[in-house]
């Protein structure tokens, strides 16, 4: 009997959630009306409440553990290439920044629809400035790698903050907008590598150094 009822709550659950996204991905979070989901799920508002406590709270089992899983990914990568030596960080880093973003859009593809929320349905949650967040990262990872040219007595040009801002962000809302094309996962890697080579191009003509 316990589980049968499992079994029935699991079932419950998951239609909660596939009604809920459709909601948010229809009207985005802000103009989700959560009676909708409650409607359309077929449970009682009292029984929606034994799951969820919130249009919040149901937004966040949607995207919370991809959205976590995915900076982990991007923050790991920063991590391995900062605790490289000095010198080794100068060749590595179009490798370590390739082989990064690759694993970020594949992970990113296979759990599409938390993202296409975050993209386009996030207003008015924790996750609407998601990919701006990543931006900053990045400028901070760009500060410190200034300054590992200069310990190898380069001279590096430091772009103005706001060109520097404008290109950054530019970078990652072209990788997220990737996700929200119909496209295959491979042409979509291949997408993303394209960014990724004309962006560090970009880069490495800027600051005069090279691998």
């Amino acid at each position: 009997m316990d589980d049968i009822m499992g079994r029935k709550e699991s079932v419950t659950q998951k239609n909660i959630l596939e009604v809920a996204a459709e909601e948010f991905m229809a009207k985005g979070f802000q103009k989700a009306s959560l009676r909708e989901i409650v409607r359309k799920a077929g449970v009682t508002t009292g029984a929606f409440y034994g799951y969820y406590d919130s249009k919040e709270a149901i937004f966040d089992a949607l995207v919370k553990e991809h959205a976590e899983n995915l900076i982990g990914i991007y923050k790991k990568s920063l991590s391995d290439f900062e605790n490289l030596p000095a010198e080794k960080q100068t060749y590595s880093i179009g490798l370590y920044s390739s082989e990064s973003i690759v694993a970020m859009y594949k992970y990113a593809y296979e759990n599409i629809q938390a993202f296409r929320l975050i993209i386009k349905c996030s207003a008015g949650t924790k996750y609407e400035h998601f990919i701006h967040d990543f931006a900053v990262s990045e400028i901070e990872s760009t500060h410190n790698f200034y300054k590992v040219l200069e310990k190898q007595g380069m001279q590096p040009l430091e772009m103005s903050s706001f060109t520097e801002k404008v290109v950054i962000n530019g970078m990652f809302a072209s990788f997220f907008e990737l996700l929200m094309k119909d496209i295959s996962q491979e042409e979509g890697v291949k997408c993303v590598k394209e960014l990724y080579s004309f962006f560090e191009a970009g880069w490495r003509r800027f600051l005069h150094y090279s691998e």
